[in-house]
C-alpha cells in the first residue's frame, strides 16, 4: 500500500509539473547525452548555449525558446527584505 502512494504522488507531481504555465503542453526541456566509446558518460539538462537557435532555425514547429542558467545560492533583496539564501536561476525573458 505505502509503494502504491509513493508511485501515486510521483505520477501526480510529473503530471502537474509546468501546469501553472498556459502553454504548458508546448513545453520540453532538452537533454544531453554524451557518448564516449559507446558508453553514457553523461545525462542531463546542460547544453550549449546555441542549441535553441539552432533548433528553431532547423525545425518550424519550435515557436520559441528560452536559456536557464543556474546561478546558484544568492541572497534574495524585495523592498529592503533580504529573504535569504535561495537557490537561483536565471532565464531569458521568452
Amino acid at each position: 500500500m505505502a509503494a502504491c502512494l509513493l508511485i501515486l504522488q510521483y505520477v501526480s507531481f510529473q503530471l502537474s509539473y509546468d501546469q501553472f504555465n498556459k502553454n504548458a503542453a508546448n513545453l520540453y526541456r532538452v537533454y544531453n547525452d554524451r557518448y564516449q566509446n559507446g558508453k553514457l558518460i553523461q545525462h542531463g539538462t546542460i547544453t550549449y548555449s546555441g542549441i535553441g537557435k539552432a533548433m528553431q532555425d532547423d525545425f518550424p514547429e519550435i515557436v520559441n525558446h528560452a536559456r536557464v542558467f543556474p546561478s546558484g545560492k544568492n541572497i534574495i533583496t524585495y523592498k529592503n527584505k533580504k529573504i535569504g539564501e535561495q537557490e537561483v536561476l536565471f532565464t531569458d525573458n521568452s
